[in-house]
């Protein structure tokens, strides 16, 4: 085997871990993200739910 073809085939390896370096990248950023949007939704939902719950027992103790 010559050099070229050599070279040729360490390039595509060389691709071949960087295009799975990257899928895995993807995936980890897919992953990061859903898990993100699962957080701030569960705030969005649950935190003013439950400072309505705070403020009603507060006032309805003082009431």
């Amino acid at each position: 085997m010559n050099r070229r073809t050599k070279q040729t085939i360490n390039y595509k390896y060389k691709i071949c871990g960087h295009l799975l370096a990257l899928e895995s990248l993807l995936n980890a950023r897919e992953f990061f993200i859903t898990k993100f949007f699962m957080f701030v939704s569960n705030l969005y939902v649950f935190q003013p739910y439950q400072m309505y719950v705070l403020i009603k027992t507060t006032y309805d103790e003082k009431i």
